[in-house]
């Protein structure tokens, strides 16, 4: 959707510019992680939501679409992109 209309790159760059003043901003983390899912880049996409998960545990959008995503990924060593997350509750 927002490859067709071409609003990936621009807002890909405002993500950017917003996680370089507030890089734990939980929302604009998982924003990021939904473009990057629907721009196919699925590996960049989990990062953004692991990260999106740190920053606020209690962000169940965030932890929502990271567990979607990790179960529909086909990437053999997933694993191997991402850091360990502690999951506290």
């Amino acid at each position: 959707m927002f490859k067709e209309r071409g609003f990936a790159e621009r807002a890909a760059a405002m993500y950017d510019r917003a996680l370089q003043q507030y890089p734990r901003h939980s929302s604009v983390l998982t924003n990021a992680g939904f473009l990057a899912e629907q721009s196919g880049n699925p590996v960049e996409a989990l990062n953004y939501y692991m990260r999106a998960v740190e920053a606020d545990p209690t962000n169940a959008q965030s932890k929502l679409n990271f567990d979607n995503l990790y179960a529909r990924i086909s990437v053999p060593d997933v694993d191997s992109f991402l850091e360990p997350m502690p999951m506290e509750f």
